[in-house]
């Protein structure tokens, strides 16, 4: 699981690809004026694991939080992971 608060499903990018997860945006706000404490504000970002022997299931974005489901010693190339 994964905490994005302010990150719609469209912000995100999951991917995995040779036993690399990788949850990435490229987003940032367009209008942070305005604010006195600007707490939860998008930038880019770019967050990394290795996971060897592991398919992604599915990712799913809830209330903020992004939550990835893996399932064990599948071997798959997949890449790009929707998230629902």
């Amino acid at each position: 699981e994964v905490a994005l608060p302010g990150y719609a499903k469209s912000d995100i990018e999951v991917r995995y690809s040779a036993n690399r997860l990788t949850v990435s945006s490229s987003k940032t706000d367009t209008d942070s004026t305005g604010y006195v404490v600007h707490m939860f504000g998008k930038r880019p970002f770019s967050l990394s694991w290795s996971v060897s022997d592991a398919k992604v299931d599915k990712a799913e974005m809830v209330d903020g939080v992004l939550r990835i489901t893996m399932l064990r010693n599948v071997n798959d190339p997949s890449d790009l992971v929707p998230v629902t």
